[in-house]
């Protein structure tokens, strides 16, 4: 809801959301005409459409549990690279490094990697540098 979205204008979204969809059941079981009823307002009806999908596909493919590796959440709808790395990272304590574009032009510019970060080979070759250098999460 915060991507280009202010914080305080996201806020009641969030509380009516939360309070119609607890967890992913109740919204994977509602009709989408309802999801993007809440949702309006927000703009890009597409992450509103991308988060009911997922969570129909996270309870019918994965038994209602939120896969822990990036191969298997890239799958679901919604979730890109940045994301599947997110998640691993803040909800299951797992090594894992989710760059974001700030990140990127961060460590290419601390390890002196003469590069653009924005290219494929740029995030790949920024990507192997900044993992060799992450410490364990334990």
């Amino acid at each position: 809801m915060l991507q280009q979205t202010r914080v305080e204008t996201a806020i009641p979204y969030f509380r009516r959301w939360m309070a119609r969809f607890p967890d992913l059941r109740t919204l994977a079981q509602a009709e989408q005409h309802e999801v993007l009823e809440l949702w309006e307002g927000l703009g890009y009806y597409r992450r509103a459409h991308s988060l009911h999908r997922a969570a129909r596909m996270v309870m019918q493919a994965h038994g209602g549990e939120l896969p822990r590796d990036q191969a298997t959440l890239k799958t679901i709808p919604g979730i890109g690279r940045y994301t599947a790395a997110a998640i691993p990272a803040l909800a299951f304590d797992q090594d894992a490094l989710a760059l974001d574009g700030n990140l990127r032009r961060v460590i290419a510019r601390w390890g002196g990697l003469a590069l653009d970060s924005r290219t494929s080979e740029g995030e790949r070759r920024i990507m192997e540098w900044a993992e060799a250098l992450m410490p364990p999460w334990s």
